[in-house]
């Protein structure tokens, strides 16, 4: 199951970067990848 997860973060980690390459991302998105590295971390 971590594995998937794992994938899944990866996916949305690497559209993210390509989002930001183009400049299509809005202040909110890195934001939103803070918060969820916290939550991770308290696992």
């Amino acid at each position: 199951m971590a594995d998937v997860k794992r994938n899944i973060f990866s996916q949305v980690y690497n559209q993210l970067i390509q989002d930001i390459a183009n400049e299509t991302v809005s202040p909110k998105g890195p934001i939103k990848i803070e918060k969820r590295k916290k939550i991770r971390a308290q696992k």
